[in-house]
């Protein structure tokens, strides 16, 4: 924009290049484009004209370079800015932003939809993350929890995808859980759990459920209470 200024009468840009600093170039021809459209729609070119030139003939080279010059001293300084210094310049940021984003809706509603995208796509990101990595599981003492099964180390490379998969995770059968349950001494408690799917009798039909098959430790295990009926003991877990 504040290149070429197409908007502007050219040799009047010219010499606003001229005469501005090139620290305060964009901002003021920024400003004086803006004034020029909005009176030469609403008064035509002639006005819109004379009030430029008349702008342009209130420009001060000199006072705008001693102020750039203050300015360059004061950030070299590492002068703290004051907070009216920042809306300033937030303002003036804010302005330059909406008068690109009028010229060009195309590609402001490009930018605007890439980065509200960006930013679902991040909470979402974020809430998988949180949910699975960062927030504890919601037990007594989740760091002491532990999931073990069996592996088929021959299995690793064998040429049936489904053999590799059960080579790294196979599933633990009865008698060696049982034999583990024995023999173990690293837990405090030890159980052994199943998902499955299962059709139930109601009163408006049959209906298909998913459920867990568990041993008693496992709620011990977890250390939680049943939300009704008793704990599991041990004899349960006889068939």
């Amino acid at each position: 924009m504040a290149g070429r200024s197409k908007n502007l009468p050219f040799f009047g840009a010219l010499l606003v290049r001229f005469l501005v600093p090139s620290r305060f170039r964009r901002e003021i021809l920024g400003d004086l484009e803006e004034g020029y459209r909005d009176r030469r729609k609403a008064d035509g070119g002639l006005k819109a004209g004379l009030w430029f030139w008349g702008q342009v003939a209130r420009i001060q080279p000199l006072e705008l370079r001693r102020l750039g010059a203050a300015e360059w001293r004061r950030v070299t300084t590492n002068e703290r800015t004051t907070w009216g210094d920042r809306v300033d310049a937030f303002r003036r940021d804010l302005r330059m932003a909406a008068r690109r984003a009028i010229r060009k809706p195309a590609l402001a509603l490009t930018v605007i939809g890439t980065v509200a995208v960006a930013i679902a796509a991040t909470t979402s990101v974020f809430s998988v993350v949180n949910g699975v990595l960062l927030r504890p599981l919601d037990y007594p003492e989740p760091d002491q929890l532990v999931q073990a099964w069996q592996t088929q180390p021959d299995w690793l490379d064998h040429p049936n995808a489904t053999f590799r998969f059960f080579g790294s995770q196979f599933p633990l059968s009865v008698p060696t859980f049982l034999d583990w349950h024995e023999r173990q001494s690293a837990f405090s408690e030890i159980g052994m759990y199943a998902s499955g799917r299962w059709v139930r009798d109601t009163s408006e039909g049959a209906e298909v459920v998913t459920g867990l098959r568990l041993t008693s430790g496992v709620f011990s295990a977890l250390d939680v209470a049943p939300q009704y009926g008793r704990w599991l003991m041990p004899e349960d877990d006889r068939p």
